[in-house]
């Protein structure tokens, strides 16, 4: 790596590519999993994920090596590919980066499962089968079976 730039550069492009990487993949998941039939498959989160990488490696891989794992970091400092010195600051980067972004994807849909208010909601009766279709905000992220809470997606049967 050169020293073209400062380790407080390249530890906060480490921190923007670790935050994107785990926001947008494990937010894919995140949608994957909330909302099976309508979901985005393992496909799309493998779609994610590697999209997420390729983006954040052409858009700060440049400054800091684009590792965005520490297993990544410390592979490279075990393999005498990269400085020691600089590991530790990139894995904690990476680490706390990752937090802060699954802290966000937790944060988030909370705060919106809680503020819908049932007059934005939209709802769709299917007169065959008795099952009313109710989706509340932009996009339908939920456990469906979670009753207590408000939800971006609430099946119920009449």
């Amino acid at each position: 790596m050169d020293d073209e730039h400062s380790l407080t550069q390249r530890v906060a492009a480490e921190f923007l590519g670790t935050f994107v990487l785990v926001f947008g993949g494990c937010g894919a998941a995140v949608l994957a999993s909330g909302v099976p039939d309508v979901g985005i498959g393992f496909l799309g989160v493998s779609l994610a994920f590697g999209l997420t990488v390729v983006t954040m490696a052409y858009a700060v891989g440049h400054v800091s090596g684009g590792h965005f794992n520490p297993a990544v970091t410390l592979g490279l400092a075990f393999a005498g590919r990269f400085r020691w010195k600089d590991a530790v600051p990139y894995a904690v980067t990476q680490v706390v980066a990752a937090i802060a972004a699954a802290t966000v994807l937790f944060i988030v849909p909370s705060v919106f499962l809680f503020s819908m208010e049932k007059e934005k909601c939209f709802c769709k009766r299917e007169p065959t089968t008795n099952i009313t279709l109710q989706v509340c905000g932009v996009m339908p992220v939920a456990h469906i079976q979670d009753r207590e809470k408000k939800s971006f997606l609430l099946l119920k049967e009449d």
